[in-house]
């Protein structure tokens, strides 16, 4: 049964989304890294022929905030969520995944050392990958 999934999460990359482009390759999905024609900046997104979607603003610098999309079954979704956070996390990036289902449930969660309780100003102190 087709059921439609959303997340949303957040990274830390220090020295931009260009070494995040590196880890994502790893992915079975395809991720692709654009600059903004408006303030040059850079962001992560998905071609629309992708089974998922991946949105990020532009003009994000250091901490980067992320969300999608999915239509498809649960385990497929936290398959697919799983597989980008191992990515991010094999190259040490600090990030958080948030899973829900179509009644804004929480059915996954996917990270790698996210501080959970810390303000966003402390988060941002953070450094970007593990020692």
């Amino acid at each position: 049964m087709t059921q439609e999934f959303s997340y949303y999460g957040q990274l830390i990359a220090d020295d931009g989304l260009g070494p995040v482009m590196s880890a994502l390759r790893e992915c079975s999905w395809r991720i692709e890294l654009r600059q903004s024609g408006y303030d040059g900046t850079h962001y992560l997104t998905t071609p629309r022929d992708q089974e998922i979607d991946l949105e990020m603003d532009s003009g994000q610098s250091r901490c980067f905030l992320f969300g999608g999309g999915f239509d498809g079954s649960a385990p497929r979704m936290l398959e697919l969520m799983g597989e980008f956070s191992q990515c991010l996390s094999a190259r040490g990036f600090v990030h958080s995944v948030e899973v829900y289902d179509e009644k804004k449930n929480q059915i996954g969660y996917f990270h790698h050392q996210w501080p959970a309780g810390l303000t966003e100003v402390e988060i941002m102190k953070m450094p970007s990958r593990a020692s």
